[in-house]
Order: structure tokens, then C-alpha cells, then sequence
């Protein structure tokens, strides 16, 4: 396992549209995998501060909702305190 601490750094040393490509690839495989575990637990994903700034995060969340059946409730996005930093990451 990687703390996101680590691994949202690196992610995101990468070019913008190669972010979104793979934020949307991890949202619906972390979705997908969530639909086989009991229905009481859900699914936390971590959303950096240049995900939430994008534009598309609704859409990709939404996305990966739809194509793997995952019900809305049970994904939750947590958000630090980093998406109200002034500077772009």
C-alpha cells in the first residue's frame, strides 16, 4: 500500500491530461473492484487538489458510477484541506 501523501505527488508530476486519463482509470477500477465487497462498506477515494480544480471531476466520478453499477452512496471522495490552498499544485 502507498499513503497518498507519496503517491499524489508523483501522480501528479505528470502532464494535465495524462492525470485525468489516469484519475478516471482509478476511479472506475476502485469502483468496479468495490461492487464485489458486502454492501455496507464503501469506497474512499482521494482527490488532490489538481482534480478538483479540473473541471472534469464530476463527470469522471460520474462516469465511473455508471459503467461499473456502483451506487452513489457507497463512494465517498475525500478532499483535503489542500484543494483551498491558493497556489496550484
Amino acid at each position: 500500500m502507498i499513503s497518498p501523501v507519496e503517491f499524489i505527488p508523483i501522480a501528479e508530476e505528470d502532464r494535465p491530461h495524462q492525470r485525468t486519463r489516469r484519475y478516471g482509470w482509478l476511479t472506475k477500477t476502485a469502483c468496479a473492484e468495490a461492487t464485489t465487497w458486502p454492501d455496507p462498506i464503501r469506497l474512499a477515494v482521494n482527490v488532490s487538489p489538481v482534480q478538483f480544480k479540473s473541471g472534469t471531476l464530476a463527470l469522471k466520478v460520474i462516469a465511473a458510477l455508471a459503467a461499473t453499477g456502483l451506487a452513489a452512496n457507497r463512494l465517498e471522495l475525500e478532499i483535503t484541506e489542500a484543494v483551498l490552498s491558493p497556489r496550484r499544485r
